[in-house]
């Protein structure tokens, strides 16, 4: 056994391993029309590299809705274009851009942030042209082989309910208040 994990861990330290998503998050801030999305990596991610076929060597993708029949995709494919992260109509397909792989049409490209394996990026919910609450689809890939694919939804926000050691809390002071009331001497009237 310790001769496989040596031998993989030397075969991950001499080529590539593939990027996995480690962690990640979707959020929306209603009040303000932003979407925030948080990727973080197995390792930093290489989106400049292509190979001849022009894929990416690390890529992802959110298909906002689901990925059988997206509302919108948010994609890496342009970071190595003009650094940017695009979103993007799933039909009809865009002969006229290079950079579609066979997706629809650009509707806005959107600055991001990469701090070793983390990627953040906003975008308005308006351009995800969804209604709130909704699903997504996440997916990674290296050279275009899916290396992780997530499903994930946007709830809307509910009233968290009372933790169950604020509850015990509460129980032990009304405990407590009881007993040392019933500590003190009875209360009579007195007549004058």
């Amino acid at each position: 056994m310790r001769l496989i994990i040596a031998f993989a861990t030397l075969l991950c330290a001499s080529t590539a391993c593939a990027i996995t998503i480690t962690d990640y998050r979707v959020w929306v801030d209603q009040s303000n029309d932003v979407t925030h999305f948080k990727v973080v990596f197995s390792q930093p991610p290489d989106f400049w590299t292509m190979d001849p076929l022009g894929r990416q060597a690390n890529a992802f993708q959110f298909y906002i809705g689901n990925s059988r029949n997206p509302v919108m995709l948010l994609q890496s494919n342009k970071i190595p274009v003009d650094n940017l992260v695009s979103v993007r109509e799933p039909s009809p397909p865009d002969p006229s851009d290079p950079y579609s792989g066979g997706w629809g049409r650009l509707d806005k490209e959107v600055a991001y942030t990469l701090q070793g394996d983390r990627i953040d990026f906003t975008t308005a919910l308006s351009d995800l042209k969804v209604t709130y609450p909704f699903t997504y689809d996440l997916l990674a890939c290296d050279y275009g082989g899916a290396t992780t694919y997530i499903q994930g939804a946007i709830s809307q926000n509910t009233v968290p309910e009372p933790s169950t050691l604020a509850l015990v809390i509460v129980a032990v002071l009304l405990t407590a208040c009881f007993a040392f009331r019933h500590s003190w001497p009875p209360f009579t009237f007195r007549s004058c």
